[in-house]
């Protein structure tokens, strides 16, 4: 049952009280912590920072300048993407655009591919990391369909773009289920620019996900 109230009830301990709604007859729910506070409490959060790869000029087909793999067994936890972040290492040395590219691939792969790197991950919590993911650089990939997202950054006359960063909220929007690979890349005015991709995300059972 709804009782109509426009207040947020204050309860005792273990006292229990019928649902609140509003006028409209809509259920009043407010967060009592900061978002995704709970999410990271529970010890599966991570940021995940590659290797510095070179920016490409035209949207990629069957590489990938960087990936994120997935290698939990079938089954297993899902990589559920928070934000992804991109920031320019080596200066394009000209006035340019840079934009992020993603492609998930359809099909799940067994192994990480063979240009895997050192795993360069932290922690949101302070918990040490024991899981399967893997990242990457330059590996052939399947062109699955590669999308944009986020806004452009356009460095207007700046012509040293060093330190030059872009953010992406994703919101969890994008799901790396297990075995499946997520290729990124970074599209800009030349590939004088290089830099390195900033990956925040959960790791997440999730019933009944399609695998």
């Amino acid at each position: 049952m709804i009782t109509r109230n426009q207040l947020v009830p204050n309860l005792n301990e273990l006292q229990t009280t019928d649902v609140f709604g509003s006028p409209r007859g809509e259920q009043i729910i407010t967060q009592g912590t900061p978002e995704r506070m709970e999410m990271v409490r529970l010890g599966n959060s991570w940021v995940i920072r590659t290797a510095a790869i070179a920016c490409v000029t035209a949207i990629p087909t069957t590489t990938a300048s960087s990936y994120l793999w997935n290698g939990e067994p079938s089954g297993g936890k899902s990589y559920v993407i928070d934000n992804i972040g991109w920031i320019c290492t080596t200066s394009a040395a000209a006035a340019s655009m840079f934009g992020l590219l993603l492609c998930l691939n359809k099909a799940p792969l067994t192994a990480a591919p063979a240009t895997a790197d050192t795993l360069n991950i932290a922690t949101l919590n302070g918990r040490g990391y024991g899981g399967n993911a893997a990242t990457g650089h330059t590996a052939t990939v399947v062109d699955d369909n590669w999308w944009s997202v986020g806004n452009s950054g356009n460095t207007n006359a700046l012509t040293a773009t060093g330190g030059y960063t872009l953010w992406c909220v994703l919101e969890g929007s994008v799901i790396i289920t297990p075995g499946r690979i997520l290729g990124l890349a970074c599209i800009a005015v030349n590939t004088t620019a290089a830099g390195k991709f900033i990956i925040q995300y959960h790791e997440v059972q999730i019933p009944n996900v399609t695998s």
